[in-house]
């Protein structure tokens, strides 16, 4: 089983790369032949959408003009099994370079399809992604849909529990002793339910 992390927080040892982790351990735990590859956003060149050339990604399928770490970010995510995605909320929205890497990924996609309705499919489509959002002062929930609208652009499957926050695992300042989102369970829980799925869709 091939797992991809994307960590969209500038901090490598921050929050949400902590909960990234325990989710990786976990599923490590039930398949412990799983390969993971990890993409911290604060260590890739992302430059900004330039949106005028967007005549190029609406006729070359997901694919973009702009020589940088975009395309093989891309690969990455077609040739995972599954995708972890987690991000903070800064000031009302995630850190700005992870927005971009959103961004460049919205941009190729809707382009092409509205360009190309009947052309080649997105190549992530039903690609199974759970979601981990977290917030030092503010709702973690408000990353959390902006993660699950994401995926829902891209075609993926994000992957929901039986137990709030029902979109994925979120984190609230610290993941210790929280009462309402209960990070340590969720983490096992989106872990099992990824696995669950994964082996359904075989």
């Amino acid at each position: 089983m091939r797992i991809l992390t994307i960590c969209g927080s500038i901090r490598p040892n921050g929050l949400t790369n902590t909960l990234l982790e325990e989710t990786v351990d976990e599923l490590k735990k039930i398949v412990p032949k799983s390969e993971v590859e990890r993409i911290q956003i604060s260590d890739v060149k992302i430059n900004v959408c330039k949106v005028s050339c967007n005549s190029v990604c609406s006729n070359n399928p997901y694919q973009c003009v702009q020589q940088d770490d975009f395309q093989l970010i891309l690969n990455q995510m077609k040739h995972a099994d599954m995708i972890l995605l987690g991000a903070p909320q800064y000031f009302r929205a995630p850190p700005a370079q992870f927005h971009v890497l959103i961004e460049r990924l919205v941009a190729s996609f809707f382009n092409y399809e509205c360009s190309n309705p009947k052309g080649e499919s997105s190549p992530v489509h039903g690609k199974l992604c759970g979601i981990i959002a977290t917030a030092e002062y503010s709702n973690p929930y408000v990353i959390m849909e902006y993660l699950a609208d994401f995926c829902r652009i891209l075609k993926m499957r994000n992957v929901v529990l039986d137990n709030f926050p029902y979109l994925g695992v979120a984190g609230q300042r610290s993941i210790e002793g929280t009462e309402i989102f209960h990070p340590h369970q969720r983490c096992k829980e989106l872990a099992q339910k990824l696995v669950n799925l994964s082996k359904v869709l075989q």
